[in-house]
């Protein structure tokens, strides 16, 4: 049987870290590693643009990018996937 990553999964390079993951540590092992790293690389995007916005003086258009960028950083961390992907 293939290695499948998650149904949620979404078509980045979060599926080739997964398949890598799986290859290597198995796939409930993959499937920490994957979340792990897209809540991370969220985390650190929305911190970012946080940091844009104080460092400009700040366009209030970018606030809904950084939460919504923090608030999939959380989901993933926590290990829930999306209800609308």
């Amino acid at each position: 049987m293939p290695l499948q990553p998650a149904a949620g999964a979404a078509l980045d390079g979060g599926r080739a870290l997964y398949l890598a993951a799986a290859w290597l540590a198995g796939p409930s092992a993959a499937e920490r590693i994957a979340c792990w790293a897209g809540g991370t690389t969220a985390l650190a995007l929305g911190g970012l643009v946080l940091w844009l916005i104080g460092r400009t003086g700040g366009s209030l258009w970018l606030l809904p990018a950084a939460f919504g960028l923090l608030a999939a950083a959380l989901r993933e961390l926590h290990g829930r996937k999306a209800d609308f992907l």
